[in-house]
């Protein structure tokens, strides 16, 4: 309403109702979701990663044998899938926008970063850079491939030398630690003391055990924030809750 006091009038102003467009943003959504792959995530940033980039991604985001292993799967997924966008063309079938952009990002060194990942694998065995948890993996995984060979009537001279190689490793490497391992450090011991409180004691708590209680509430909150975000890439459920107890002790 406005006042026009030297005419004395008053006027009422009627704003039409906005209604929006549902369609449009439905279109718009969809067309920032055409990537196969999630934008930003781990697979993605491989994928567009130069042969420049990559090397120094791959130590800095994949430092364990264990997301290596997972990293050279991932790649060999986006290698399939372009080897079936290819056949596609070839048979004369268009390729969706989703597939288009994919083909044209990821379709170039592919073979390298798979040559490099398979490469720093072996170092890590070589050199014996790997967990307790990785070494048994690795052997189980090899004695399953000797009795594969075996079955079928191959040589199995390259498994046992491997065998033997896994079996050197005496001085396994300790799990990573974890990426606020420092914060989190400071946080545990914050705990330790008021560890024990709780509400549901029964017990009256004083003013002093009142307050340590509700911080006692914040630093767990703080701590679960932190180990949460301290995942790696492609970092299974095991060997990150081997890490999370690594660090408590």
């Amino acid at each position: 309403m406005q006042h026009d006091t030297g005419k004395n009038l008053k006027t009422i102003v009627v704003f039409p109702e906005l209604v929006v467009n549902n369609r449009l943003t439905d279109d718009a959504n969809e067309q920032t979701s055409t990537s196969l792959l999630p934008k930003n995530s781990p697979v993605y940033k491989i994928a567009i990663a130069s042969m420049n980039v990559f090397p120094v991604m791959l130590e800095r985001e994949c430092p364990s044998w264990s997301q290596k292993k997972t990293c050279l799967e991932s790649i060999q997924m986006m290698q399939q899938l372009l080897q079936e966008l290819e056949q596609n063309l070839l048979k004369g079938k268009p390729l969706s926008e989703a597939e288009q952009d994919f083909y044209d990002s990821v379709a170039v060194q592919l073979d390298d970063k798979e040559a490099l990942v398979k490469q720093e694998l072996a170092t890590h065995v070589e050199e014996g850079k790997v967990t307790q948890y990785e070494k048994e993996f690795l052997l189980e995984q090899n004695a399953t491939r000797i009795q594969e060979l075996k079955a079928a009537g191959k040589s199995t001279t390259k498994a046992t030398e491997r065998k033997a190689l896994l079996e050197a490793i005496t001085t396994v490497q300790p799990p990573l630690p974890l990426k606020h391992h420092n914060k989190l450090g400071k946080l545990y011991k914050e705990l330790a003391p008021i560890q024990h409180l709780s509400s549901d004691s029964g017990k009256l708590l004083s003013l002093k055990e009142t307050k340590a209680l509700v911080r006692k509430e914040e630093v767990l909150q703080e701590i679960q924030h932190l180990e949460e975000t301290s995942r790696g890439w492609f970092e299974d459920d095991d060997t990150f809750e081997i890490r999370v107890q690594t660090s408590h002790e």
